[in-house]
């Protein structure tokens, strides 16, 4: 039963990682000032994150480490979720050069179960936007 869990959320995610992809094609990036921004090297330190079994109605959120390894500035597009049981938060500034920052996928621990999800990042570092994944599995609190 779980792992049927996961194939159907690599599935959805596959899914979602190409829609995002089809949107993100073909869009300039800009500066705050309105300036094209160059392109620069972004590195995550994983792009996966399991929690293994979690409490149900616990704070659940995973970090990603993201470095600007380039030699411009970087700057976070967007981060979009796969559903509304997932949130995120990033540094919405320009990333100097060497510097790092770190983007924050949450789940509504609400729904117990096996859980799988997703972030895709979009920025100047990267030719194609990044999925992030964050999974687990809620367990009940008795």
């Amino acid at each position: 039963m779980r792992n049927s869990f996961y194939i159907i959320g690599i599935a959805v995610i596959v899914l979602f990682a190409i829609m995002a992809l089809l949107r993100w094609k073909g869009r300039e990036t800009k500066e705050p000032e309105g300036r094209p921004l160059a392109k620069t090297i972004a590195k995550f330190d994983r792009t996966i994150l399991d929690l293994g079994d979690v409490k149900q109605y616990s704070s659940i959120h995973g970090s990603y480490v993201l470095r600007n390894i380039g030699e411009k500035g970087l700057l976070i597009e967007s981060v979009r979720t796969n559903c509304s049981c997932t949130s995120s938060a990033f540094s919405k500034g320009l990333i100097k050069a060497k510097d790092s920052t770190i983007v924050t996928i949450g789940y509504d621990s609400t729904r117990l179960g096996v859980f799988q999800s997703t972030g895709v990042v979009t920025s100047n570092g990267s030719e194609e936007p990044v999925v992030l994944i964050l999974r687990g599995n809620v367990m009940g609190t008795r």
